[in-house]
Formats: C-alpha cells, structure tokens, sequence
C-alpha cells in the first residue's frame, strides 16, 4: 500500500545535487528554471519542460513549436502542489515545476468514475445494517484539495458511525475480470478506519482532508471487485474511484464511456528532420534527458526517446523492466547494437541520462548513480535519424515513460 506522492524533483530556488559530472553546457537546459533565461544551444534541439525552457539551433521556441502532441482524448494530471489539472484533446500535458507527464493508454474498469455522481448508481452497500450509503455536497473539501477543476463537488458517503461491524461500499461494475494484478485507488477523507481492498485486509487511518490512497493487489478470483469498507465508528466521503489491470497507479481517469479509458499521449520533436540535416545528426549525435522516476521497475519497458524512420530502423533509449537504462541500434528489425547500464536504479527520483552515438568514435550511456558508463566502439551508421520526427517519452506511441520527463536536449557530435 502507498499514499500516492508526485515527487517534484528539483525544488525551485535549489539546484540539483547530480551524481554524474556537471551538465555539459551542449545539452541545452540548466539545473532549473531558477537559473533564469534561456541556456546555450548553439547546435542542437532542448525542452526543459519543468521550467518551460525549449530552443533549437539557439533560438527560444514555445512549446508548441517545439513539441507536437497527440492524444484524442482529455486527460488528467496532478500538479505539484497536490492539485488535478485537465488537459484538453491533443494538448500537451506539461506540469509546472514537474514536466511531461507522459503516459500510455489507461483503462478504469472501475464505472463509477463520474466525478460528478447524482446518485449511489453503481454502488451497493453491504454489512452493518446501521450504516448508510449517499452522495452529498463536500465542495468545500473538493476546493480545499484543488479538486474543484474536475469534481463538482459532490462525492460518496459512507457513514458507518453507529455501525458494530464492518460496512462496505462495492462497486457492482468495478469488477476485475482476471487474476493479473491490479490497482485500486480512490480520493478520500474521513474519520475512523477504513479499507480499500479487493478482500478487506488491511484498514488505514483515514485523512481529514482528501488524498489519493492506492492499493496494488492481485484477485483471488476474476469475479473480484473494487470495494471500500468502513470499520465500525468511521465515515468515509470519496470520490474519483479507479481500478487498473496493472501495478503502476495513473492519474485519474473520468472520460466519459462504457469502459473509461484516456488514450495514449504521444509526444514528437517538430521539424527534426530538417534540423538534423543542417546539423549532420544522422553522422552522429549525443544528449541528455532528465526524468523524475516514482518507480524503480515495471512489467513493461518504459520508453524514453526514440530516433529513427520507424520503430524498426531506429536509435531508442529506454529504461527496462530491471531498471536497467539501455540504448538500442535498431536495423531492418534487429537490434545491432545494445548498451545497457550494469545494474538498475536503487531508488527513485531525479535521473539524468547521457548518452553519445557516433559512428566509427563511439557509443556510449551513462545514466546517475549508475556506474561505470557502458560503451562500445562501433562503426555502425545510424538509421537515417532525419526522415522522421522523434518521439519523446516513448518509443514511437509504444512503451510509454508512465511518469514524468523533467527535461532533454540534443547536440550534433560531429
């Protein structure tokens, strides 16, 4: 179980503590937007996207000509501060003071995700026949929480505080389907105990102002559902319900739909091509990129940027399900050339990620706390990196970063 925290990285007004040697002044952004200005970037293409810092050939760019975002759904994320932000069909879905929160596609098989419920529909009540299920108004708690730019101000209630056992709040179409594991969280406050669970193991001391609280746990059966209970004496109210068939909690998913589910964000550099024929990238080129990881591992790699025509014949760095960080020379659907970092990351956090990919001179990657830096010398050519535009935070739409990308910029080598 975890209370779910947005890490913000590097703090404003401080400056990051890197592990590795200092950035190099090619890579395009500073430590933080504390720095002020836009940093050098006399040869090649930067966004720092948790300062809102983006260049290219040494010239400022908004975000919008930097970056070209797709995405045919609305979305959500959580600002530094806690609060939910929406982010409209095809916008960009950039946090201040945190970065690119990109993320694949997300299914809430739990339905009674309306931030807005007029009734208990969805919902069945069960155990202590003292207790009581509803909807009431908590605007007041939903604004204090920075909820209020998502959720009405209606939310759930749960009231068991004249109850001797258990009362229950089960969601009658939140059922898991499977036996993968899955994740259950919801926004909640109260007084009391209570638990979220597909069987009821644990209690938590509820909050007294909202807070998203998640739970990873595999059913016992297919037919299990999402839940809360209230242990006798508590009163839950609670909003934004989710259940996910995977480990890693996403932000809140409320799109409207039988099944709600935000489509996946996919995030391309503009105009790359042309950049990197000025530039002479496709003869070798070397960056940086910045992340802030709230998890070591995962079922799925987790894509980082990829170079190339397509995904066959192509440069991608990602980070593997071992936390390991690898680059990957992609031809005709096979890979000819791998570094991977000896071991994966030991902790979360701010991670900076170097990497060089140059012809007959090198290949290398480093990534921080990660030591020695792997690399190889090789004569492969890169796979024609200015015939199609880069994809930044996965792997050209696949294997999405899930998480934030604070920052990454790019040099010619040659």
């Amino acid at each position: 179980m975890s209370h779910i925290v947005r890490m913000t990285g590097f703090p404003p007004g401080g400056a990051p503590s890197w592990a590795l040697a200092e950035p190099p002044s090619w890579q395009g952004f500073g430590p933080h937007s504390a720095t002020g200005g836009l940093p050098a970037d006399p040869t090649g293409w930067s966004a720092d996207f948790s300062a809102g810092l983006y260049r290219r050939s040494g010239l400022p760019l908004t975000a919008n000509e930097a970056c070209a975002t797709l995405r045919n759904s609305v979305a959500l994320g959580v600002e530094a501060g806690g609060a939910l932000r929406q982010f409209a069909v095809n916008e960009m879905p950039v946090l201040a003071g945190l970065g690119l929160d990109v993320w694949g596609q997300c299914l809430n098989k739990c339905e009674i995700y309306n931030a807005a419920p007029a009734d208990i529909s969805g919902l069945v009540k069960s155990g202590a026949a003292t207790s009581t299920l509803s909807v009431v108004d908590d605007s007041a708690e939903i604004l204090a929480a920075g909820l209020s730019g998502v959720c009405s101000g209606q939310v759930y209630k749960l009231d068991n505080s004249l109850g001797a056992t258990n009362a229950r709040a089960n969601a009658n179409k939140g059922i898991a389907g499977n036996t993968n594991p899955h994740n259950l969280s919801v926004y909640w406050r109260g007084t009391g105990m209570a638990g979220l669970d597909f069987s009821e193991t644990a209690d938590q001391v509820l909050p007294a102002t909202y807070e998203r609280y998640d739970v990873n746990r595999t059913p016992a059966s297919a037919a299990n559902y999402w839940r809360i209970h209230a242990a006798p004496g508590a009163v839950v109210y609670f909003i934004l319900c989710q259940l996910e068939e995977r480990s890693l909690v996403s932000p809140p998913i409320v799109t409207a739909g039988a099944a709600a589910a935000r489509l996946a964000t996919d995030v391309t550099i503009r105009d790359f091509g042309a950049l990197a024929a000025a530039r002479g990238l496709q003869d070798g080129f070397g960056g940086s990129i910045r992340v802030n990881l709230t998890q070591l591992s995962g079922s799925a790699v987790r894509g980082l940027a990829a170079f190339g025509a397509d995904a066959n014949n192509c440069l991608k760095l990602q980070i593997g399900t071992d936390g390991k960080v690898r680059m990957i020379l992609r031809k005709a659907g096979a890979d000819v050339l791998t570094l991977a970092t000896a071991d994966g990351f030991a902790a979360p956090g701010p991670k900076v990620i170097d990497f060089n990919a140059v012809p007959g001179t090198g290949f290398s990657l480093s990534a921080t706390g990660l030591m020695p830096p792997a690399s190889i010398m090789s004569s492969e050519a890169l796979p024609g990196i200015d015939g199609a535009a880069p994809s930044v935070g996965s792997l050209f739409g696949a294997l999405h970063l899930n998480g934030i990308l604070e920052a990454i910029g790019l040099r010619s080598a040659v």
